[in-house]
C-alpha cells in the first residue's frame, strides 16, 4: 500500500519539501496528542521519500512513526520503524540519524526489559557515537552505565561463596 501511494505522489510530482512539511506537520500533531493525525502526516511524508529515493527523508519520517508509537505504548510498531529508520540513514551515510534511531531501540528495548537486544542497541550506538567523535546520548549513557552496575553486581554476587568460606 505504501509503494501504491509513493506512485500516486510521483504522478502528481510530489517532492522531498512537501515531505519536510509533512513531517513538521507530523511533529506538531504529535505535540498535540493528535496521534491518528501524525501518523498519517508521516506515512504521506514517507511516501513522498520512497517515491523520490530520499534515504534520509525517509529515515526522518520512520523516526517519527517510531517516537509516535513509543509515546502511545505500541512497542512492536516503535521498534520495527525505529529498525527501517536505522536501514535509511545508513543508506543515506547520515550517522547522526542512525545514532538517532538507536537511541529509539534502546529506549523500546529498555521499556520491554529486553537486555539482550538492549546491550547489542547500545554496543552499536556507543561505536557510532566514537566514530563521529561525539558523546554518547543520555538514553545510551544511562543504559550503558546500568550495564556496568549489572556486571559489577554479577561479579560481587560470584564471589559471595568464597566470601563466605573465607569469613569460616
Amino acid at each position: 500500500s505504501l509503494l501504491r501511494v509513493a506512485e500516486v505522489f510521483e504522478q502528481q510530482g510530489a517532492v522531498v519539501e512537501d515531505a519536510g512539511m509533512l513531517r513538521a506537520l507530523g511533529d506538531l500533531y504529535a505535540r498535540r496528542e493528535r496521534y491518528a493525525d501524525a501518523e498519517e502526516q508521516y506515512c504521506l511524508a514517507q511516501a513522498i521519500c520512497l517515491s523520490s529515493g530520499d534515504a534520509e527523508g525517509e529515515g526522518k519520517a520512520l523516526l517519527g512513526l517510531g517516537d509516535l508509537y513509543l509515546r502511545q505504548h505500541q512497542y512492536d510498531p516503535a521498534e520495527e520503524n525505529f529498525a527501517w529508520a536505522r536501514v535509511a540513514f545508513a543508506l543515506a551515510l547520515d550517522d547522526e540519524g542512525e545514532a538517532k534511531a538507536l537511541d529509539g531501540l534502546i529506549s523500546v528495548q529498555g521499556v520491554q526489559g529486553k537486555l539482550g537486544d538492549l546491550r547489542s542497541y547500545c554496543m552499536d550506538a556507543c561505536e557510532l557515537y566514537g566514530r563521529m567523535g561525539k558523546q554518547m546520548s543520555q538514553i545510551c549513557a544511562k543504559n550503558w552505565e546500568m550495564f556496568h552496575s549489572l556486571e559489577a553486581l554479577s561479579e560481587l554476587q560470584s564471589d559471595i561463596p568464597r566470601l563466605i568460606r573465607e569469613t569460616s
